[in-house]
């Protein structure tokens, strides 16, 4: 159906069942949908019903003269659709054509620019996105039913956030929460990807949608820790072909191997069937918003994890302060308007190794955790019962939605795998 055939059936059905408006309403329609005076009339006929005003052909046609939509046009309108019950299918096609006009216009407009590649490329990924992105209002009503259900999950034992793989922390904490931005702040080197790995696979083996960025390292690598954490498999082993014997790294057995080449083809089912992503291609940060909506409209994600902030691409910022500032306000934002919880790893610098990391000598994360609502922190030294070798410590540092505190971690260096201790 072209474009003039689609607007004239959403109007047509409008003007022949008043319950048509509400179903285009609900669906979403917007006045700038639509084209010429078919966009005018549109925004009066939903003014009409905003303002309990019958909607008709017989009650309009005088007053929306003034748009130059007179009886005669209006009568064409009703005259072109057999039935109402087709509007919805009418309005994603005027949808989609008006997605269309917008893509055309901007891809336009970034080929008339003199301005440096790497900013069109931005403000272009930007426009894009916003185009095909849909918002969807919320009440206070849905709001307060939203607090009602976290009250009633949190009596029940389920953490109002995300959960994490540590039960104690998490029931502590909260989770991660939902619409924010969580940093996960440590020294460089010292197991923090360790720990998102099995906070990934965790939430993959409870079927949370989620989409992981694998900025550090490549895809593959991520997935070989998550299944390590799962099937109890070495990493290093799965690389190198040798096992760690009597503090001696040795060639694996064919036995040994096979059992190993089981647990990975065991683990590549088991995510194949889980809604899970990842991607490891450099992108900007315009292109890692665009990502997270893109999977959280198609697929629904929930979580995030971006390993790490440093790896994202520069689009924006004379100075490495208004680079970062760029990245974590957007990423505030995208986190924010997908309602998504949104796992960050960042470095840390000019500690002393032996000094532990606290709210106070952060500085070295620059503008990554100003704004954030919860940060945790990876600590590696400084900590009774920490050595940085096989013990850790994870803690929440900053929550604005319930309780800080703190876990020790024991690691297995074997499978790559922190288990809470008591």
């Amino acid at each position: 159906m072209e474009d003039s055939k689609l607007e004239a059936g959403v109007l047509g059905s409008i003007l022949s069942d008043s319950e048509a408006l509400d179903r285009c309403l609900n669906y979403g329609a917007k006045p700038e949908w639509f084209t010429g005076k078919n966009q005018r009339l549109f925004k009066s006929l939903s003014g009409m019903h905003l303002a309990d005003e019958a909607v008709d052909l017989l009650t309009v046609g005088d007053k929306l003269n003034g748009v130059g939509c007179g009886l005669d046009y209006l009568t064409d309108l009703v005259d072109q659709v057999e039935t109402s019950a087709f509007v919805v299918s009418y309005l994603e096609g005027v949808e989609r054509d008006y997605k269309r006009r917008k893509i055309k216009e901007v891809a336009q407009k970034a080929l008339r620019s003199d301005d440096d590649p790497e900013k069109v490329a931005s403000e272009l990924s930007e426009a894009l996105t916003s185009i095909i992105s849909t918002e969807i209002e919320k009440t206070t009503a849905d709001c307060m039913d939203d607090n009602i259900l976290v009250m009633d999950n949190a009596c029940d034992g389920v953490v109002a956030g995300l959960p994490l793989p540590w039960e104690r922390f998490s029931n502590h904490t909260g989770g991660i929460m939902r619409g924010s931005v969580c940093p996960v702040v440590g020294r460089d080197g010292k197991g923090k990807s360790g720990t998102v790995a099995q906070i990934l696979d965790y939430w993959a083996g409870r079927d949370i949608p989620c989409l992981a960025f694998s900025f550090e390292d490549v895809a593959r690598r991520t997935l070989l820790r998550m299944g390590g954490c799962r099937e109890w498999y070495s990493a290093m082993t799965a690389e190198t072909g040798r096992a760690l014997f009597n503090d001696r790294w040795e060639k694996i057995t064919q036995h040994e191997r096979e059992e190993l080449r089981r647990k990975m083809l065991k683990y590549k089912a088991f995510i194949d069937e889980k809604p899970f992503w990842i991607i490891d291609t450099p992108m900007t940060v315009e292109e890692v918003c665009y990502q997270i909506k893109h999977h959280h409209r198609v697929h629904g994600i929930q979580g995030v994890t971006i390993d790490g902030f440093k790896d994202i691409v520069h689009s924006v910022g004379e100075s490495e302060t208004a680079r970062e500032k760029h990245i974590a306000k957007a990423l505030f934002k995208v986190a924010k308007e997908c309602n998504i919880a949104l796992l960050v790893v960042s470095h840390v610098h000019d500690v002393p190794d032996d000094m532990p990391l606290s709210k106070r000598n952060l500085m070295g994360s620059k503008v990554q955790t100003q704004g954030a609502r919860q940060v945790v922190i990876f600590q590696d030294a400084g900590v009774e019962g920490v050595d940085g070798e096989t013990t850790f410590q994870l803690s929440m540092t900053k929550s604005n939605y319930g309780g800080g505190g703190s876990v020790l971690l024991r690691r297995d260096d074997s499978v790559f795998h922190y288990t809470e201790m008591t």
